[in-house]
């Protein structure tokens, strides 16, 4: 492919992430419920029910949140019985951070809401451009599992 094809399609995707953001996903209206909690506090929350427990630096690493950052949010998650604190079984020193009972209720709720404004935001959509973007997203999800 040519520089100019690939600067194009890089200039695309880079575009479009905005858009879900703006258009679709809305997180103003997906965190109105949430209290006091920030969409760090729900990411990290996200993370650590995928993931499993990890380190607090490890986390940060993955969630690109710096360090300096990361020790109030997960204060505050454990403050809300969302995270706890693990010790490591092997080396006492080393403390993980794991998702609780409540905070595994509250990313099951918070992705329920999501998907349900999604639904509704893409019901105004004709049957033909759902299809077209469904067929769409399918691809890119694809093509781009394939990337390192």
């Amino acid at each position: 492919m040519g520089k100019d094809y690939l600067e194009a399609l890089a200039k695309n995707l880079f575009s479009i992430l905005p858009l879900f953001k703006k258009k679709l996903i809305k997180p103003e209206e997906n965190m109105k419920n949430l209290k006091d909690l920030s969409p760090s506090h729900i990411q990290i929350l996200f993370f650590l029910e995928s993931e499993g427990k990890h380190s607090i630096s490890e986390i940060g690493e993955k969630l690109y949140i710096s360090k300096s950052n990361m020790t109030p949010l997960i204060n505050k998650l454990i403050d809300n019985n969302l995270a706890e604190r693990i010790r490591d079984e092997n080396d006492r020193r080393y403390v993980n951070i794991g998702i609780t009972n409540k905070g595994k209720r509250l990313t099951e709720s918070h992705r329920t809401l999501v998907a349900n404004n999604l639904k509704d935001r893409l019901q105004g959509l004709s049957k033909k451009d759902l299809k077209e973007l469904s067929k769409s997203i399918e691809s890119v999800k694809n093509i781009i599992s394939k990337l390192d």
